[in-house]
């Protein structure tokens, strides 16, 4: 009984601990993807911002988040220490960071031709924006063309077609995460309960079981030894009850009681 108790046991802590796993894994998983969003989303802010305003402050902005926090980075790290690289969720959020990072090219392009139509000195400006090379056709554009065309790239239809697709995709993907997770818990929650269930009712027994015990041990041992204590206190012979056992003490006593009494009467 207790061997079967410990077995539901372990294989309740077994599920419990998958039921834990699968809730940390959509946890990741949807921090992750949405850090990737949000990333996104802010370096789109950042360079657009100062594709309008000029200001440096959100050129640096963006080249901090790119090349020191790298949330994005660390949104994938934290997903391989979870999934397998081959496995499908991963492979579909590597695309939506591929394709983050193909806007960024574009990003960064944008500010490129803003530092050139607005003048500004390459000692102030990130190296990556120092090493990207203006395109032929862009170097003979105007000033206010060049600043024109940075705007251009960072909101056209190609550009917000992108963007989009990056959100879709990590949008579906938190969806599709959601939804297996939620069907994975929902097994996990009714085994756990039938575990609970089985182990529930072998304690019933267990208990059940206990109590027939002590009874049959009053019956048979408990309350003839007592009778035999009494029996005993008052020199007479014993009452054959009980256990097997017992019934034969009591057959062997009496049978000296017999001999005692025989004895004292010549």
């Amino acid at each position: 009984v207790f061997a079967i108790l410990l077995t539901f046991a372990i294989l309740s802590a077994s599920r419990l601990k998958h039921f834990k796993d699968s809730l940390t894994k959509a946890s990741i998983f949807r921090n992750s993807s949405l850090k990737i969003m949000e990333t996104s989303d802010y370096l789109t802010d950042q360079s657009r911002l100062f594709a309008v305003t000029g200001e440096l402050q959100y050129l640096n902005n963006y080249f901090t988040e790119k090349n020191q926090t790298k949330k994005r980075n660390e949104a994938l790290q934290e997903l391989g220490k979870i999934f397998s690289y081959d496995e499908i969720e991963f492979k579909k959020l590597q695309t939506a960071f591929s394709q983050s990072e193909s806007l960024s090219d574009i990003e960064v392009y944008a500010m490129k031709l803003i530092t050139i139509s607005g003048n500004y000195k390459m000692d102030n400006l990130p190296e990556e924006i120092i090493r990207t090379e203006v395109k032929e056709i862009d170097k003979k554009l105007s000033k206010l063309e060049m600043k024109d065309k940075a705007v251009k790239l960072l909101f056209n239809r190609s550009y917000l077609v992108c963007k989009s697709r990056i959100n879709e995709n990590c949008s579906i993907l938190i969806n599709s995460i959601e939804a297996t997770n939620e069907t994975e818990v929902n097994e996990n929650f009714d085994e756990l309960r039938e575990k609970i269930l089985w182990q529930s009712i072998t304690l019933v027994f267990v208990f059940i079981l206990l109590v027939i015990v002590f009874i049959i041990n009053i019956i048979f041992i408990i309350s003839p030894i007592n009778s035999y204590m009494n029996s005993i206190g008052s020199d007479s012979k014993l009452i054959e009850t009980g256990s097997f056992e017992l019934r034969c003490l009591a057959q062997t006593y009496n049978k000296f009681f017999d001999i005692k009494a025989a004895n004292e009467r010549k």
